[in-house]
């Protein structure tokens, strides 16, 4: 079976990625991602699990990516310093997009390994 790859994603992005709204991350000094299955696994609750297919990376400084998240560099520079406390402007930086959980149930399917351990709506999430 291949592995699958693996990114910890914070709790308070979880409703938002299974509901269907977030459907990319940015990434800094973080393992390379790569097209195919993604399984995104809370960094505080472990069954808080929930698979993406990446469709594109793309890596440039992370100014460049502002207008994206329809913010201004140093906006964007705040919000990322939540989780990189020593990220700056201009660091290069990783945009990995990819479909909501739902559509790569759709598209791509579940592996079997993978059967019952993730979740798919965000009411799964209070179970």
């Amino acid at each position: 079976m291949e592995e699958i790859q693996k990114l910890n994603l914070a709790d308070r992005f979880f409703p938002s990625l299974l509901a269907g709204k977030k459907t990319n991350t940015l990434r800094w000094q973080e393992t390379a991602i790569k097209k195919g299955y993604l399984l995104f696994v809370s960094s505080k609750n472990p069954r808080w699990r929930s698979l993406v297919w990446v469709t594109e990376i793309r890596h440039a400084r992370m100014n460049e990516f502002a207008p994206f998240y329809n913010m201004t560099p140093e906006e964007l520079q705040i919000s990322m310093q939540k989780h990189y406390p020593d990220i700056k402007i201009d660091t290069e930086v990783s945009l990995v997009e990819h479909l909501t959980p739902q559509q790569t149930i759709i598209e791509h399917g579940v592996p079997d390994a993978w059967q019952n351990k993730i979740i798919l709506k965000e009411a799964d999430l209070y179970i």
